[in-house]
């Protein structure tokens, strides 16, 4: 059955530069901001380019299920252009189905610049271009039919049909029998749209909770690890499961009222950090398509971010089928 994947549909464009350069340019490391496409050209003229890929969350996330055996689809909007011709592509090659990326013909397809310092620590400036005018009426009943669940990312929330999409998908996802992840995807996403990621979480539409470490104490107001995740536990009520990943740390599973934490996968070189919190759900996801329990899920999503820090960008360089023989 398939696994559907909403988001924007993003090409990450990879570059390496110092502390210096975000400082001169003032921008905040380690966050996703988001810039106009004059802001976004203007850095491109500022660095030296090591890749060029699709991205953006949810179709990193699709690519990890498709490379761990999954049958995935993609619902996101291009602009008529090279880009969005490459994203496209980027998708075939990964056998992960487009036939539902609908075009804007007056926006230049989005672009993600991740800057990526000698920490390994990624900086994420995005101008949203043709994803931004996703709407809800891209979206259609017959593109949920035998669907295994739905993967939001929480940056949806920016666009301004979001809202909108989000209820749709959970709707449709759930009217067909599937089941709904989210991932928060970002602090400030979840400062601006706190109010409403907590009323689908109280209406129990989330099956699958997924976030950071920061992420979720910015959901819950509080920067007290202990009492976070007591907090998390409460929502727990609300939720089948809810996720936490904490790098190096490994992650959390808060499920049924317990609080379980599930050893990290670690490595002795990081190359870049970008899409591992992506390629984590990937990996969780593919442990409930397997029905794995959740602590088992919970190690193979350690064991597919673990393998995403080793390569520049949010995309394996191999198959990941192969991690499940660990799991056991």
């Amino acid at each position: 059955m398939n696994i559907v994947c909403i988001g924007n549909a993003i090409v990450d464009i990879l570059a390496e530069v110092d502390d210096n350069f975000l400082l001169n340019k003032n921008i905040s490391k380690g966050s996703m901001n988001m810039v106009s496409k004059n802001q976004s050209d203007e850095l491109i003229d500022l660095i030296n380019i090591n890749k060029k890929t699709c991205g953006g969350s949810a179709s990193n996330t699709a690519t990890g299920l498709s490379l761990l055996g999954c049958e995935v689809s993609f619902i996101g909007k291009t602009g008529n252009d090279d880009l969005g011709q490459n994203f496209k592509k980027d998708l075939n090659n990964y056998n992960i189905t487009g036939e539902h990326i609908t075009i804007d013909n007056n926006l230049v397809t989005g672009r993600s610049i991740v800057l990526i310092t000698p920490d390994k620590e990624r900086t994420m400036n995005t101008y949203l271009g043709a994803s931004s005018t996703l709407s809800d009426k891209n979206i259609s009943m017959s593109m949920f039919k035998n669907t295994k669940g739905v993967f939001i990312e929480g940056y949806l929330w920016y666009l301004e049909s979001g809202k909108k999409i989000i209820n749709k998908s959970v709707k449709e996802s759930k009217k067909n029998g599937g089941y709904v992840a989210l991932s928060l995807s970002d602090n400030i996403c979840v400062d601006l749209y706190r109010k409403e990621i907590k009323k689908l979480i109280k209406e129990k539409s989330i099956d699958y909770l997924f976030g950071n470490k920061n992420e979720v104490s910015a959901l819950l107001e509080t920067n007290n690890t202990n009492l976070m995740l007591n907090e998390a536990l409460e929502l727990s009520n609300y939720i089948g499961k809810i996720i936490i990943t904490d790098g190096s740390n490994g992650s959390y599973l808060i499920e049924n009222i317990s609080i379980e934490h599930i050893k990290p996968v670690l490595h002795t070189q990081i190359i870049d950090t970008t899409g591992a919190g992506d390629l984590y759900a990937s990996g969780f996801l593919k442990g409930i398509d397997m029905n794995l329990s959740g602590k088992e899920c919970a190690y193979l999503g350690n064991l597919c971010g673990s393998e995403i820090i080793k390569v520049i960008g949010a995309k394996p360089d191999k198959n990941l089928f192969n991690l499940i023989k660990n799991i056991n």
